[in-house]
């Protein structure tokens, strides 16, 4: 088990272990524009989208919140997103 938040950068920083949800807040840049969370329903399912969700709660105003995304989309359901933004 991994008891505290580790990070690395290959190529873009990541953050995992318990707790490292917390980091969400202040990780986000103030006054870039909307947010928009992409999840599989699985993810959403599991209630983990609702960890962030509650997380960001006051920025969700200006968040865009898309939960159906396929495991391994193509480019066609890229596309579809795009549009829904």
């Amino acid at each position: 088990m991994i008891n505290s938040i580790f990070s690395f950068k290959s190529p873009r920083q990541v953050y995992f272990g318990c707790g490292s949800i917390k980091k969400l807040n202040e990780l986000i840049i103030d006054n870039q524009g909307d947010l928009l969370i992409l999840s599989d329903k699985g993810v959403a399912g599991a209630g983990l989208l609702g960890r962030v969700e509650n997380e960001l709660e006051s920025r969700m105003e200006n968040c865009i919140v898309i939960e159906d995304i396929p495991v391994e989309p193509y480019e066609e359901d890229v596309q579809n997103i795009f549009n829904r933004c």
